[in-house]
Parts: C-alpha cells; structure tokens; sequence
C-alpha cells in the first residue's frame, strides 16, 4: 500500500466514525486530501581521490626452484676397449716402476674380485706386455711394483713387487708403454672411466 491509499483509507475510516456518532465533528476540520508529487533526481558528483602507494619492508628471505628446460640422452658404450700411450722415454734405464690411476671404478668400490679396469706396461713396444696394479688398489694378486733386471734372489723378494730379468724382458729398460683394457660390468648399469693415470719409475744412472 502506497502513501494516497492510505490517506484515503484514514479519511474513509474517520467519516464512519463521526457518522456513527462515535466521534464528534467538531473535533475535526474539514478534511481534505491532496496528492503532492515530487520528482527526484539523481544528481552525480565526480570526486579525484589522490592515492599514495606506500611499500613495507620485512626482513625475510625468499627462495624458489626453477626449470629452464630438461633434456633426455641416451649414450651407448662398447663392452670392451682399449688405450695405448706413447713410449715413454727414459734417459736411464728403469729399475722400479708404478702406475697410479684416478677413476670412477677400482677393486674398494666393488664387492668382487674382478677388475674391470686392467694396467700393463711393455718394454719393447707392445711385443710383450706385463700386468701391473695401481698403487691405489688392494693387493689382488697383481704387482703394484714391478722391478727390472735387479737378479734379486728368491729369499729377498718382497710380496706385491714383480722380478724381471734378461733375458725374458730386454736389457735396456729405458722405454716404456702403457696399455689400459676396460671391461664394462655385465648386470650392472655403470661404465669405468679413467679420469687420468701416471707412472712412477726409479732409474739406474750410469
């Protein structure tokens, strides 16, 4: 119900009143109702608000984990291989000789036996070729030592050194060369590398 409907409904109410004599008339004047409309318009009003932006500093620190690309490769090795050097040229001749090699696969990180990196050495370009042991590995039965033309008797010989005598290697000893097989395990997912090696020899100077 709006606001004219309801002034009606109160003047009607009010005249049965006084015609019922319940009421007296002379309590109220005439009365009349007037309709008043007024229209309302809706006015806007445009406001510029200055903003300020203001930052606050805390103390933290922030760290994240990034992935610019990922690739996938797939390199496939041989079973076998083998490495050659040049002579290695002595101005005497050798008496004593070692190899020290520094790899990924050695005898102390395998629980078996089995070598799958092997050292010799040949003192007449590779006719011959004599067994040796890096001085890092644990004696396995190789010489880590092999020692050349000394004629030392049996009584004095020291276990993990080798003697060789003329005639069955030569009688100058003053070249040598290095020959290195590499066998990759069969049930294992890993390859020997050879990051690098040296040889060690003590010489007889004349």
């Amino acid at each position: 119900m709006n606001h004219w409907n309801g002034a009606e409904t109160a003047k009607k109410y009010i005249e049965e009143k006084i015609s019922k004599n319940e009421w007296s008339s002379s309590k109220f004047l005439e009365i009349n109702i007037e309709k008043s409309v007024k229209e309302l318009s809706i006015k806007s009003k445009t406001t510029q608000l200055n903003l300020k932006r203001k930052f606050e500093i805390y103390p933290a620190k922030r760290m994240t984990i990034g992935l610019r690309s990922i690739e996938a490769g797939y390199e496939e090795y041989r079973v076998r291989a083998q490495i050659f050097s040049k002579p290695f040229n002595f101005s005497y001749n050798v008496k004593n000789l070692t190899i020290s090699a520094d790899t990924n696969f050695n005898l102390q990180d395998n629980n078996s036996n089995k070598s799958y990196i092997k050292y010799y050495i040949s003192l007449d370009q590779g006719k011959k070729w004599i067994q040796i042991s890096p001085i890092e590995n644990p004696f396995n039965g190789v010489p880590e030592i092999l020692s050349f033309n000394e004629n030392t008797s049996s009584l004095n010989r020291i276990k993990g050194i080798a003697y060789f005598n003329s005639p069955d290697i030569p009688v100058e000893t003053n070249s040598i060369t290095v020959k290195i097989e590499i066998e990759k395990p069969k049930y294992e997912n890993t390859t020997p590398i050879i990051y690098s090696y040296q040889i060690s020899a003590r010489v007889e100077k004349l």
